[in-house]
């Protein structure tokens, strides 16, 4: 799917609802092993910068891996007015845990829930030198759903900008999520044990999106399917069938379909969220895979009903009660039977939305009721593409508004197939009727 230029708009940046804290000091080291310090704010997000000033510069081989792994500012010295080192400031490194870190390694442990921070005990680890007011730490604060604000909220500014008059937010703001709870933690963790941090599968694809952005409430992901057999090519007798079914495969071309957390009828992933799994899967695929990360392809679905009231008194309210019931039913995160929402590629059967209706206080019964399914497909590109786009959305439109008899043990073609593996069904706008004639 080719992007669509909606507008243009200057003078714009990225803006983010975090707090930096520069150069905190965090403490004095008193020689100790195992010493904890505590940063003022919390949570710590990545990209903290935590510093110790030390009395004598590293040795060669210490700066030259400072260098190599932190570049020019692994090491800050100031100068005195004499020219010589008055504070002399070497840059340490986070590590998981201090099980590989020798007595000379410039390392520390972090909880970034809590900002706590440990330093190790002089075999695993090295002890900060004794000093008063020595450590110091850069790191930012922030996130939640706090920052989560809707289009033309954010409108002044907290400080003064040289040359910047005000503020205007056009687009919503979204992507904050609170801390991970105990049950999710126990969730992800098995995952994790499976993947280990590498896609391998296709399940191990839906994992690491899921890791990627905490704000991703559904994934699913898109890869190659084929038969072997089918992928057989004789050189003495070339088949074109055998190339289309080659060309068909696309191996190598892996992609993860992502909804966001929303209660929008129809949850729509931002260009930012995109962004941030792609970089996240991308690093940890093949060399050799191909990866692409969109949206979900969506099926509006429309209900039309005549529905005979218990009584009177609620007959004014109940067909707005109706369609408010529907769109919760048919709501792609948390619809769906079981309100867990609805599977990719599943579609709701008439069975369903008789139980949802009649099971509403004040219906008596449903008396018609008639469903249309309608693939959001826009025509676009070349004037072969968008005849392509329209005979695509017709196929699968004549699929879905089939009988379920009529479809049953019958697989659709192949891009019919591959779209509505990719789709899922929202709310339309519904007609509901009432009748006071019983029969």
């Amino acid at each position: 799917m080719l992007p669509r230029l909606r507008r243009v708009l200057p003078n714009t940046t990225w803006a983010t609802e975090v707090t930096t804290c520069r150069e905190e000091n965090l403490g004095s080291s008193n020689g100790n092993a195992g010493q904890v310090f505590r940063t003022a704010q919390v949570p710590v997000l990545p990209g903290q910068v935590l510093e110790v000033r030390e009395p004598e510069l590293p040795t060669l081989a210490e700066r030259e891996d400072l260098e190599r792994l932190d570049g020019p500012d692994g090491l800050r010295v100031i100068l005195d007015a004499a020219g010589q080192p008055e504070e002399i400031w070497v840059r340490w490194r986070a590590v998981a845990d201090f099980y590989e870190s020798g007595p000379r390694d410039r390392h520390y442990t972090l909880d970034a829930l809590n900002g706590e921070i440990r330093f190790g005990d002089g075999r695993y680890g090295m002890i900060p030198p004794v000093s008063q007011n020595n450590l110091r730490i850069t790191y930012r604060s922030g996130g939640g759903t706090a920052g989560n604000r809707a289009a033309g909220t954010i409108v002044q500014l907290k400080s003064t900008v040289p040359f910047v008059d005000g503020v205007t937010q056009h687009e919503s703001a979204g992507g904050g999520t609170e801390r991970e709870s105990i049950e999710q933690v126990s969730e992800r963790g098995p995952r994790w044990l499976r993947h280990r941090n590498r896609s391998v599968t296709a399940q191990d694809l839906e994992d690491l999106a899921f890791e990627a952005d905490r704000n991703v409430a559904r994934a699913r992901a898109v890869v190659p399917t084929f038969h072997p057999h089918n992928l057989w090519l004789d050189p003495k007798d070339p088949n074109p069938a055998k190339l289309d079914e080659h060309e068909a495969v696309n191996a190598g071309r892996i992609g993860v379909i992502v909804v966001p957390r929303s209660e929008a009828s129809r949850p729509t992933p931002s260009l930012s969220l995109l962004r941030r799994v792609q970089s996240y899967v991308a690093t940890r695929c093949p060399v050799s895979a191909d990866l692409w990360v969109a949206g979900p392809e969506w099926v509006e679905v429309t209900v039309s009903a005549t529905v005979v009231p218990a009584s009177l008194d609620v007959a004014e309210i109940l067909s707005t009660g109706v369609a408010a019931a529907l769109d919760c039913f048919l709501h792609p995160l948390t619809g769906g039977p079981d309100r867990q929402g609805w599977t990719f590629g599943r579609r709701p059967h008439r069975s369903d939305l008789y139980a949802v209706i009649e099971g509403i206080k004040g219906v008596d019964h449903v008396r018609t009721l008639t469903v249309t399914s309608e693939p959001q497909i826009v025509p676009k590109g070349s004037e072969d593409q968008q005849l392509r786009d329209e005979q695509l959305r017709i196929a699968i439109r004549n699929y879905l508004n089939q009988p379920l008899m009529q479809t049953f043990g019958k697989l659709p073609d192949r891009g019919v197939q591959r779209w509505l593996h990719r789709s899922l069904v929202y709310a339309g706008q519904h007609d509901i009727r009432l009748s006071l004639e019983r029969t």
